[in-house]
């Protein structure tokens, strides 16, 4: 009772919730990026073009369910020693059932479908990769220096603002765990919502008629615009909104977007460098939103250049948006493999 579930007094000490917390960033960073190379080297452009969209409508309806039922289940009558791990033994099942059925599947299909862009294009075998074979891949080609930083932008922007969101979603719900919770799972249940009729009904139309450069453009725009707001206030429902749409877009466009990046490069880019991006840039952007967050506690001017601090980095992420989307469509016109040599920045 006094290291587990059933011990319900906030602290940020809890090893336990530290370490599950850590678990959940791992299996982000490990499984999800992991199930996202090996789809990007299996498909083409177009391929992608059609069934990316289709597959993140998935998962955002499958989202927007779960988020819904996990916050009805932890706004009724139950406690949270009980609905807390419901949930969890809930989510571990389904995970399990998906690597199955993952496994299964790849078991079944016939070799012509495991071949994808890249297959057909590079010569020769891939070059054994050492330990920093990634890392130096990103400092190297531009290319997948910006695809480093598109990911890095959105999670810097995510993590400065989910601190303030959780900060004041706290305020509110007096720290008890079930109303952070409920309000969390609700905001969740919306964003998911849009993704999925956004992800539906918009993201494969708009690769189709307006293209990729495009859909890397719409995220950093958008919430660009928003954020000059907080320069003016900062009210959990300003903040709830822009979370809203940073999310609700990252699910339903930026993320089939990114990953389409990486179909015209070789594996190395593909594995390598992708395993890094998704780690390295996911552990930099987030160590350094929280370095700026501690900045917060501190008030002063310190506090207002912080809350400034998504308009700065969403410019940024406008003009590396703008140049990769240009190397994307560059090298899907002529045909071309990008890889980790290439130095082309026309």
């Amino acid at each position: 009772p006094s290291i587990g579930i059933r011990n319900t007094l906030t602290s940020p000490n809890r090893i336990l919730g530290w370490f599950f917390y850590g678990t959940m960033d791992f299996f982000s960073i490990a499984v999800v990026a992991s199930f996202w190379s090996m789809i990007n080297s299996i498909s083409t452009p177009k391929s992608a073009g059609r069934q990316y969209g289709f597959m993140v409508a998935a998962s955002r309806g499958a989202g927007a369910i779960s988020s819904g039922l996990a916050a009805i289940l932890l706004k009724s009558t139950l406690p949270s020693v009980v609905s807390v791990p419901v949930l969890l033994i809930a989510c571990a099942s389904s995970l399990f059932l998906c690597s199955k059925f993952i496994k299964d599947l790849f078991k079944t299909m016939p070799e012509r479908l495991l071949t994808g862009y890249s297959d057909k294009r590079s010569e020769g075998e891939d070059k054994k990769p050492g330990l920093f074979s990634g890392l130096k891949i990103i400092t190297k080609q531009p290319y997948a220096f910006g695809m480093f930083w598109l990911l890095c932008s959105f999670d810097l922007v995510s993590t400065l603002l989910n601190y303030r969101m959780h900060c004041l979603i706290a305020q509110k719900a007096a720290n008890c765990i079930s109303g952070v919770g409920s309000y969390l799972f609700a905001l969740t249940f919306i964003f998911q919502f849009l993704g999925f009729f956004l992800a539906l009904f918009g993201t494969t139309s708009m690769l189709k008629w307006l293209g990729v450069r495009f859909g890397l453009l719409v995220t950093p725009v958008i919430i660009g615009a928003l954020s000059i707001g907080l320069m003016f206030s900062d009210s959990l429902l300003l903040i709830s909104i822009i979370m809203t749409a940073l999310k609700a877009l990252d699910y339903s466009v930026d993320i089939p977007v990114r990953e389409m990046l990486f179909i015209p490069t070789t594996h190395e880019i593909q594995f390598q460098a992708k395993g890094w991006i998704s780690s390295f840039g996911k552990t930099l952007s987030k160590t350094s939103g929280s370095l700026l967050n501690g900045i917060t506690r501190l008030g002063g001017a310190g506090s207002s250049l912080v809350s400034m601090a998504p308009i700065p980095i969403s410019v940024l992420w406008i003009a590396t948006a703008f140049f990769v989307g240009k190397r994307y469509k560059q090298a899907i016109d002529n045909n071309e493999l990008i890889d980790s040599c290439d130095a082309s920045t026309e």
